[in-house]
């Protein structure tokens, strides 16, 4: 089953960020685990509550594992490491509906 890493990062300087290789270098370990984006930084509108939005960052990996996998991985962690050092982040993982449990929501009977 699918699951979603999702990421609000506020990155405190964003050309030192980007000059750091981490968008590169971050997106191609992402791939060798299988990874791959699906929300990269794109326009948002807050349509209810008041959440404090900054560089939203949606990620799907095929598993749980995979994530946890490339997560804890030594290909990431210099990676990882760059991205707490110039950003905040609030970063979690959900996994996601298959095709059948997604129809029995929308048509229960």
């Amino acid at each position: 089953m699918s699951v979603f890493c999702i990421g609000n990062i506020d990155i405190r300087d964003f050309e030192k960020y980007r000059n750091s290789g981490y968008l590169e270098n971050a997106a191609r370990t992402i791939t060798e685990y299988g990874g791959r984006y699906r929300v990269r930084g794109g326009q948002t509108k807050i349509i209810e509550g008041q959440p404090v939005l900054h560089r939203l960052v949606v990620i799907e990996f095929p598993s749980m594992e995979s994530f946890e996998n490339w997560y804890s991985s030594d290909a990431y962690a210099p990676w990882k490491k760059i991205r707490q050092e110039l950003s905040e982040t609030d970063f979690f993982v959900v996994e996601g509906l298959t095709r059948e449990e997604s129809e029995k929501i929308a048509n229960p009977a």
